[in-house]
């Protein structure tokens, strides 16, 4: 993986060049080549400094936990209700009278791989509990961050699971996201928002599910609003790749699109927006499709190495981990359809370190036996 990763990163600092040389704006252009570098460099750290199995649990304990505090402090936030909306998203919508909250984590669809696929393995009634209990909060994240593409990318990553593992373990996979997904419908059902009686949580989802279709719709259509503002992207930027094709625009370009499609930008005239939904349109429209094909070759080589090594994994917790994390970056990989998150600050530095460590548990499988006393001691 260094040599595909390698290759990106320095191909970014070319495209930082580039768009430097044709005018974008210097800010844009440094934090375009920043989320690149902090890519490359967090994978680079995590694969060449975790050289023993005891740093790898350490990290790996800590960055789970770290994920599970946030999801944790933003569901506290929510139970403040409007008060929050400062300090979280908020939506209002036809199912509530008021202004909800929401919880939107990103990384909380990693740590839900992570955790449903280390359920089947867990041999004690003490680390099943555990497990639930951070299971609990960060299906609650999910749920409550009213983002489709969340919840899309959530199911993508347990379908992945159940694909890759074995008949034995993902029946009880199956069985726990069974019982987690009625659990979510009967509460959301009973669930009363604001003060209308008829708001409940599951009207509120349904809203979600529906507005989304309809965006669809009117996207096709042609409608020009801030609903269809993804369309309006692929209309607008697509050309421009074509335009320039092989090298793109450069690290930093913006484009010209309506205002009345921009979160706060007080004008409905043409202004020149930085920030692209689809990740794999942005990377083309930028880094053209040389840098769009090194992603693609980096994405392609994890995939391939991270599925021929947990092939020759025993059952065990290492395997479980690397079925969790490769299952929750198939599920960013369809989220960056509508919001990047694979080489873009934040998320880009848990999905860095997700395939550093994964690849890491894969290159020295534990023993069966030591592993088994160990879960049983547990």
């Amino acid at each position: 993986m260094s040599l595909p990763i390698g290759v990106f990163a320095g191909y970014g600092l070319v495209s930082a060049a580039y768009g430097m040389w044709v005018g974008n704006g210097v800010g844009y252009v440094l934090g375009d080549c920043f989320q690149v570098l902090e890519f490359a460099l967090v994978y680079f750290l995590v694969s060449q400094l975790l050289t023993n199995r005891a740093t790898v649990h350490v990290v790996l304990g800590f960055g789970l936990v770290s994920i599970l505090i946030t999801i944790l402090v933003e569901l506290a936030l929510f139970a403040l209700g409007p008060s929050a909306s400062g300090l979280l998203p908020s939506w209002q919508g036809n199912s509530v009278s008021e202004e909800l909250v929401r919880t939107i984590d990103i990384n909380a669809t990693i740590l839900f791989a992570v955790l449903i696929n280390l359920y089947p393995v867990a041999r004690s009634p003490r680390q099943r509990f555990w497990i639930w209990a951070a299971i609990v909060p960060t299906v609650a994240n999910i749920a409550l961050s009213l983002s489709r593409g969340l919840w899309l990318c959530t199911l993508i990553s347990v379908i992945v699971s159940l694909l890759l593992l074995g008949q034995n373990v993902r029946k009880p996979l199956f069985r726990a996201f069974a019982l987690v997904s009625i659990s979510v419908a009967l509460l959301a059902a009973t669930w009363q928002i604001g003060s209308d009686s008829g708001g409940s949580l599951l009207n509120v989802f349904g809203e979600r599910i529906f507005h989304g279709v309809d965006q669809v719709e009117q996207g096709f259509a042609g409608t020009e609003s801030m609903a269809t503002r993804r369309f309006l992207e692929i209309a607008i930027v697509g050309p421009q790749v074509l335009a320039s094709p092989w090298l793109g625009h450069g690290l930093g370009a913006t484009y010209a699109i309506g205002g009345f499609a921009v979160l706060d930008a007080g004008t409905d005239a043409l202004i020149d927006h930085h920030f692209i939904h689809n990740l794999y349109l942005a990377t083309a429209f930028r880094m053209g499709f040389v840098g769009l094909g090194l992603l693609l070759w980096l994405l392609f080589r994890y995939f391939r190495r991270a599925l021929k090594a947990y092939r020759n994994m025993p059952v065990s917790i290492d395997k479980a981990l690397v079925v969790g994390f490769a299952a929750s970056i198939v599920g960013q990989l369809f989220l960056s359809i509508t919001e990047p998150t694979i080489v873009v600050h934040p998320t880009a530095v848990v999905v860095a370190c997700a395939m550093g460590l994964s690849l890491r548990l894969a290159a020295n499988p534990p023993d069966r036996n030591r592993w088994m006393d160990l879960q049983n001691g547990i």
